[in-house]
């Protein structure tokens, strides 16, 4: 969970420099070589230790993933983009555990790994094939002839001539501009929303990793039904995650609106922050907050008493505390 949380601060500045496909097969690879290491250890200090390879390798996805959004999607409809991609991420929290749960009672733990392995490694190669650079720098607003390692090997003009005048030359990164990322703790504001999201994501973190032990210990259940135990909580998190990107669009074009008719300005404008910066954009944003995280709270609470009564009622509650959990971290 330590590196998880530190690698997207590395592989940002990274992608910002050498572009969005390379850095994300590179990462990848980590993963895919994490993997088969995990798959063959043999004593805990190496499972510890390719643990921690394997979180720096998956952690680029978050943050690249965010990126390549960035690069694609209007301030509009950037809040849809955002929950689909949160709710496709998070859906391996709904079905991950019913597999690794399967794996490691039929086949034992090592056998997750090599699953893992061959997934990545299916991944890797859609990207090498299918994904196009997106960084504004090298690929412009689409429009610009991809080349070399920027262009997948399908769909695109690969061949086409580019001169050299008009090829991308990454900027050279130092070890500041590696730590750049950090640098934003000294913004109050940032500090203030990383701190709502880090005390968020920890709640879920706490219920997410004493579930098994807690269900274990409480109703006696098997590895495999552990497994499916998991599935409100994830199903929570996909559709809190999905249903929250359509109501921050919602939120956001209506505050648009008021905000163009009060300057008489025309409806299909869109509101760039640097052409615009009164645009209350934190208000567009967050409107929906306050209920979703009175919900949020309410059920949390109850959660903690409901282990000791049927095993439907904190299944429900963790659906329930999930589903707005992850909505108001999207938002």
């Amino acid at each position: 969970m330590v590196f998880q949380g530190l690698a997207p601060s590395f592989w940002g500045p990274l992608a910002d420099s050498y572009g969005r496909r390379v850095i994300l097969i590179s990462t990848l690879l980590v993963y895919v070589f994490a993997n088969l290491g995990l798959a063959l250890v043999k004593n805990f200090s190496m499972l510890m230790v390719f643990r921690g390879v394997q979180a720096v390798g998956s952690a680029s996805t978050i943050a690249i993933g965010a990126g390549v959004i960035g690069d694609i999607a209007l301030a509009s409809e950037r809040g849809g983009f955002m929950g689909l991609f949160g709710g496709i991420r998070m859906f391996g929290q709904a079905i991950g555990p019913v597999f690794g749960g399967a794996l490691s009672q039929f086949l034992g733990f090592r056998s997750i790994f090599y699953f893992l392995l061959g997934m990545a490694l299916v991944v890797v190669v859609l990207l090498i094939l299918l994904l196009p650079e997106t960084l504004r720098k090298i690929a412009g607003n689409g429009s610009r002839p991809l080349y070399g390692i920027y262009a997948p090997l399908l769909g695109s003009k690969r061949g086409q001539p580019v001169p050299d005048s008009e090829r991308y030359v990454p900027t050279k990164l130092t070890f500041r501009a590696l730590l750049d990322s950090f640098r934003l703790l000294a913004e109050k504001d940032i500090v203030v929303s990383l701190l709502f999201g880090g005390i968020i994501y920890t709640v879920w973190s706490m219920i997410t990793s004493s579930t098994s032990s807690l269900f274990k210990e409480e109703f006696g259940l098997s590895d495999v039904a552990i497994g499916l135990v998991f599935l409100p909580n994830g199903i929570g998190c996909v559709l809190g995650s999905l249903i929250t990107g359509k109501i921050m669009d919602r939120d956001y074009k209506r505050e648009a609106a008021m905000y163009r008719r009060k300057r008489g300005l025309p409806d299909d404008m869109e509101l760039k922050q640097q052409e615009h910066p009164g645009f209350p954009i934190e208000k567009a944003r967050l409107r929906s907050t306050y209920f979703l995280l009175a919900v949020f709270t309410a059920a949390t609470g109850v959660y903690g008493f409901s282990v000791e009564w049927n095993l439907a009622v904190p299944l429900a509650l963790q659906f329930l505390s999930e589903f707005r959990l992850l909505g108001a971290i999207t938002l």
